[in-house]
């Protein structure tokens, strides 16, 4: 498909950016990048999720009567979704994995910073990791996981409709 095509044409832009997210340093600006590409990665999630949702949650019925109007690569996509679903579901994977990387390269040294007064220095490499692990997990279900889907219940033939043309 197109999406996946794109995706490994633009495999040295992801390099790039992990490169980077190693080589900037303890600095304000490494936490700033880090934190970026961070957020960047939940909006594509969402991207995702809300696409995977809305075409999930698509009517028929309402589909004919929008396709009628021109409308008819969702209610083609709809017909069979398997490829569709399966492209998701790795674009999904991937950045949240990817979110892993940078959440966790990003914010176990500001726990770090925060805990070092109070936790003993053994523990505090492993206590920031965990914070980091509890933040960057909430943080990716809550608003690439749950709002999304919530929003692309809302009125899923609309939704569908301006965001399956862009995949």
């Amino acid at each position: 498909s197109l999406l996946v095509r794109e995706i490994a044409e633009s495999s040295y832009v992801w390099t790039f950016l992990l490169v980077g997210l190693y080589g900037k340093g303890k600095n304000k600006h490494g936490f700033i990048f880090k934190t970026s590409i961070y957020f960047a990665l939940i909006v594509a999630a969402a991207y995702f999720a809300i696409s995977e949702i809305s075409l999930a949650g698509s009517r028929r019925v309402r589909l004919t009567q929008m396709a009628e109007n021109g409308d008819k690569e969702v209610i083609n996509l709809q017909e069979k979704p398997g490829p569709f679903f399966s492209v998701i579901q790795i674009g999904i994977n991937a950045v949240a994995i990817l979110g892993g990387i940078v959440g966790e390269a990003a914010f176990t040294d500001v726990f770090a910073g925060l805990f070092k007064w109070f936790v003993p220095a053994q523990y505090l490499e492993t206590t920031s990791f965990l914070c980091s692990f509890l933040l960057i997990t909430m943080l990716f279900i809550i608003f690439a996981d749950l709002l999304p889907k919530r929003i692309g219940l809302t009125n899923p033939e609309k939704i569908s409709v301006r965001l399956i043309g862009s995949m």
